[in-house]
């Protein structure tokens, strides 16, 4: 088992090396992989021996633009079913009172095109069947009636068509 400490400088180093080549900063290198990758943050990344090289040609084609914040909604309430596990970010998390945020040009098109996030909870939502998802697993539905008060909030929004979910 390697020490984390050379891990953590082999990684910094080749995601420096990289950055020069594509005229970015190390940290949106870093930040750039853990999206492509589809890795939950950067330290999941520090047991894959990368090169500069690798690392320049899996980030050939993202788009370092950062997405435009479309919309933020806020419950009173929250909308996630209680028997959909959550994240806890934090040592205490609030159950209720939820915010999801929409993007235009997301770099992940995932689950829909334009999608939801709750950040604090980790979770996307499908804004056409009101799918929940982790990553890319379905982990919960919201009900049909908070998925179309959502999508009543994002008049400005153009949304992918509503289906109803088999869930």
């Amino acid at each position: 088992m390697c020490d984390i400490s050379v891990q953590i400088n082999s990684f910094l180093a080749v995601t420096t090396e990289a950055a020069k080549v594509l005229l970015r900063t190390p940290e949106e290198i870093r930040e750039a992989l853990a999206v492509v990758l589809d890795v939950e943050d950067q330290i999941a990344l520090l047991s894959r021996d990368f090169t500069a090289e690798e690392i320049v040609s899996l980030l050939a084609e993202y788009s370092f633009s950062k997405p435009t914040l479309l919309a933020q909604l806020e419950f009173a309430e929250s909308i996630i079913p209680d028997d959909v596990p959550i994240r806890f970010v934090e040592a205490v998390a609030k159950h209720r009172n939820e915010i999801w945020l929409v993007h235009l040009h997301d770099a992940d098109p995932f689950p829909s095109n334009p999608h939801a996030h709750n950040e604090k909870n980790g979770l996307k939502l499908h804004l056409g069947t009101g799918d929940l998802y982790r990553k890319r697993e379905v982990v919960g539905h919201v009900r049909w009636k908070d998925l179309l008060a959502i999508r009543e909030k994002l008049q400005n929004v153009t949304l992918p068509p509503l289906v109803q979910s088999a869930c």
